[in-house]
């Protein structure tokens, strides 16, 4: 099967540290990295708060995908459920990272009243906000040492609440 034949990034040094990567994984990993370049030249170098907004929610419909047992995007490729989840931790982690990254851009190119406003909570960035503040719920909840293995009903329930929250949000 041509999509798991081994990449360099399988050598034995990287085994040891039980990083594993074939073609499939490369190619599933792409659009990841192009999403957080194109954050990064969205937040820094060019800011722009909808293409910033685009960079943080492509990730997030990615990680809602990956994180359902029975998805078409799992069917579809073939994937266990198990090796999904590693796609939609870093989905998540990733939307993570871009919406800080946005908030950022929010703050450096709004007009000063916006920028004086509480929690940014305006006509333009009211959905972002909200996101923002159930995604910090999820990341502090997802924690796997702390919360998931040992109150895990826990972890899933507040899960569940900020994921319909995230989607009010958006």
């Amino acid at each position: 099967y041509p999509l798991s034949q081994r990449t360099p990034l399988s050598c034995s040094a990287f085994r040891k540290l039980n990083v594993f990567c074939n073609v499939g994984d490369a190619l599933l990993l792409l659009p990841f990295v192009a999403c957080f370049i194109a954050a990064i030249w969205y937040s820094f170098f060019q800011p722009d708060i909808e293409k910033s907004g685009h960079t943080t929610r492509i990730p997030l419909i990615f990680a809602f995908v990956t994180g359902l047992h029975n998805s078409i995007l799992t069917l579809l490729l073939g994937m266990p459920f198990e090796r999904a989840l590693f796609y939609h931790k870093m989905a998540a982690r990733l939307s993570y990272i871009n919406g800080i990254f946005r908030t950022f851009v929010v703050f450096r190119v709004q007009s000063s009243s916006i920028r004086s406003s509480l929690w940014m909570m305006d006509a333009v960035n009211a959905g972002g906000t909200l996101i923002l503040i159930f995604m910090t719920l999820l990341v502090m909840t997802a924690v796997p040492v702390m919360i998931r293995r040992k109150w895990f009903e826990l972890f899933h329930y507040v899960h569940i609440i900020c994921c319909f929250g995230m989607m009010l949000g958006a």
